[in-house]
């Protein structure tokens, strides 16, 4: 009877292990799945109507067409996809990010709020807020993402938004637009030395800023003299001497001689073209709605 028993007690007890190991395996799998920013990230800033408002608006100038808004006329309301993402990160990258997709206008934005360390300059590259990093038009599937959260938008009252602030321009100031300056003056000088002999002629060069967005850390440059395009962009926000004391700004240049296509099908894999639309809405930032500049090099490049 005691062996009978203790066989009936480890049986059970087998029984009872198999059950829990069971019971935890969806929990376990949720998480694996889910990962750190999933716990991490909040969604109650993007929810907020303003910093959505904002997001768009940086879309209106930047990507939305006049056909986006006309074919969707008689909706009420905008939705709103927002989904955590959570991307193989580096040891000790922090940084959290969500999609955010706009069905009705098919676009996807990827934000970024940046956290992370540089240990050979000894710098924390923070963002205290997200900004859109990247943006694509995309195929909308019919029901969002699983997991995701839906934000309604009032049409009338967004639209309302982007027509009073259409005109809003903010630009680079003090300091922060004497070292935006003096970038400009350096690819001059320094990247384009091997310009035509008219080009290094000039002393004074023309170029115009585009107003800087609350939605992303980049601002546009139009060097008219040169025919050319420069985007800066940061992980932390231009204004921050950071950026410049660490020389942590990325910097591209397109040539709209040569680097301006139709269709980017043209150049399948590349990110070194612009389409005719792209340089449009960038010329409209910055001349119509920019800052003009008189940027001088002397002596002869």
């Amino acid at each position: 009877m005691k062996t009978e028993s203790k066989t009936i007690i480890l049986i059970t007890l087998i029984l009872f292990t198999c059950l829990a190991f069971a019971i935890c395996i969806p929990v376990q799998a949720e998480n694996a799945v889910s990962g750190k920013s999933a716990q991490a990230v909040s969604l109650e800033p993007l929810k907020d109507s303003e910093f959505l408002y904002e997001l768009v608006q940086h879309l209106y100038r930047w990507y939305i067409d006049e056909s986006d808004l006309q074919d969707y006329s008689s909706l009420k309301t905008f939705e709103v996809w927002l989904q955590i993402q959570d991307p193989a990160l580096d040891p000790g990258d922090n940084s959290q990010f969500v999609a955010l997709t706009i069905p009705d206008f098919s676009l996807k934005l990827i934000l970024k709020k940046t956290d992370y360390q540089i240990s050979k300059l000894k710098l924390h590259v923070t963002s205290d807020a997200f900004k859109i990093i990247k943006v694509s038009r995309i195929t909308v599937p019919e029901q969002p993402p699983q997991g995701s959260h839906v934000k309604v938008i009032d049409k009338d009252q967004m639209l309302d938004y982007l027509f009073k602030h259409r005109s809003d321009k903010v630009f680079p100031e003090g300091e922060f637009f004497n070292r935006m300056r003096l970038a400009v003056r350096n690819h001059m000088t320094e990247e384009h030395a091997e310009e035509s002999v008219e080009l290094k002629k000039i002393k004074e060069h023309i170029v115009f800023f585009a107003p800087l967005s609350p939605a992303a850390n980049e601002c546009w440059v139009f060097w008219e003299t040169g025919r050319k395009l420069i985007r800066f962009a940061s992980d932390i926000a231009l204004e921050n001497p950071a950026v410049w004391e660490h020389d942590s700004l990325a910097t591209k240049i397109f040539d709209l001689d040569d680097q301006v296509v139709v269709s980017l099908e043209e150049v399948p894999g590349s990110n070194a073209y612009m389409t005719r639309d792209q340089v449009g809405r960038a010329l409209y930032n910055c001349v119509v709605l920019g800052k003009k500049q008189i940027i001088v090099v002397e002596g002869d490049r």
